[in-house]
């Protein structure tokens, strides 16, 4: 039975309704926006299905899976929760992943389909967002033919090299990321598995982290869930734009 304080869900997406049936009686699906979250497909143009859910009554709206990052002057006027839903960047394996200090070097490599590059490159600087601590400056790169390389810095100072090799064929990426200091954390994600694995190394050894058994949709609403009852909004949409705009200034100084 459901509860007449369970928290209304519009969705469409069969992964989501299935993350509302777990979720219950905390939550309900619906139809109406008025007073619900409400769960938008990030495979087309989300940010205007975001604006029009917040202007019907939306109390929260859940991304899944952005393929694209807003323009710049998208979502001004929305002052409800924004989820954005990652799968290979989740917000529980990234607090797991962060270090206790900032490492002294980051270095990435990365493989992955030259169609949608800009997509998947977002989280290979998202994870080094999240080991650094901060968005990295990419001041140098280049591209040939199936490879880029970049290089740069956070506002810390923490250098951050990327090598990515692409190819014409496969619909999947992956990457490998170390970030190196009084502790080396490594991180590896596969797209088509859709893991992502996180290990620390310190004075007293490996630590491997314990894969999430929550799934990405359930972990989305529950943010999302506690970002309505607090009455804050997450920093998913602040990082999702600084990714974008580093991966776009990697491109732009490779000369793509």
């Amino acid at each position: 039975m459901t509860s007449p304080s369970a928290v209304p869900v519009v969705t469409g997406l069969p992964r989501y309704a299935a993350a509302v049936a777990e979720l219950a009686p905390r939550v309900r699906l619906v139809r109406e926006r008025r007073g619900a979250v409400v769960v938008v497909d990030g495979t087309r143009r989300w940010w205007l299905d975001a604006a029009e859910a917040a202007s019907a009554g939306a109390v929260g709206v859940v991304v899944a899976q952005p393929r694209l990052a807003p323009p710049a002057d998208a979502l001004e006027d929305v002052r409800i929760p924004l989820v954005i839903a990652r799968r290979l960047l989740r917000a529980d394996v990234g607090a797991d992943a962060g270090p206790d200090r900032a490492p002294r070097l980051i270095v990435a490599d990365a493989d992955g389909p030259a169609h949608g590059l800009a997509t998947w490159l977002r989280d290979v600087v998202g994870w080094c967002r999240v080991l650094a601590g901060g968005p990295a400056r990419i001041d140098r790169a280049a591209r040939s033919a199936g490879a880029l390389l970049a290089a740069g810095s956070t506002p810390a100072g923490v250098p951050v090299s990327i090598t990515v090799t692409t190819r014409d064929v496969g619909a999947a990426a992956a990457c490998a990321l170390v970030g190196i200091g009084a502790e080396r954390t490594e991180v590896s994600w596969d797209e088509a598995a859709g893991s992502v694995d996180v290990a620390r190394i310190d004075v007293d050894g490996r630590h491997t982290a314990v894969p999430s058994r929550e799934g990405a949709e359930r972990l989305a609403l529950r943010r999302a869930l506690g970002a309505v009852v607090a009455g804050s909004a997450p920093d998913d949409l602040r990082d999702l734009r600084d990714d974008a705009r580093t991966v776009e200034d990697m491109l732009r100084i490779a000369g793509s």
